[in-house]
């Protein structure tokens, strides 16, 4: 058990950036379709 909590401690911050990635994700699609939309109207 304890062994266990001595993995789940160091690879904590590992599990927390990858939700954030998720998150960031997320944001960085909604930014790339604002980019691509204002590419679109420069381009036009």
């Amino acid at each position: 058990m304890q062994l266990l909590n001595y993995y789940k401690n160091k690879f904590n911050p590992i599990f927390h950036i990858l939700d954030h990635l998720e998150t960031y994700q997320i944001f960085l699609e909604i930014i790339m379709k604002k980019v691509k939309i204002l590419v679109c109207v420069q381009n036009g």
